[in-house]
């Protein structure tokens, strides 16, 4: 799936628990495990706020780290 810009904006239009899933299958794509429940509401609160912040720049320098992360293990 193709991350971008108009992605992250529906993703943060989520409920919490379907933006903690999201957030965890693109993580476990890259070989990262996340707990299975959902963070604190104020802890979501913060992810949605710093996701709505990304840029496109952003976004795709994340998708590189995730994809290093993914090569070296």
């Amino acid at each position: 799936m193709k991350i971008d810009k108009k992605t992250i904006n529906t993703l943060c239009s989520m409920p919490d628990d379907k933006l903690w899933a999201a957030v965890r299958l693109f993580a476990s794509s890259s070989g990262i495990a996340l707990a299975p429940r959902p963070a604190s509401p104020r802890d979501m609160a913060k992810l949605r706020r710093c996701l709505s912040q990304l840029t496109e720049a952003d976004i795709s320098r994340a998708g590189e780290i995730m994809r290093n992360f993914k090569n070296q293990r």
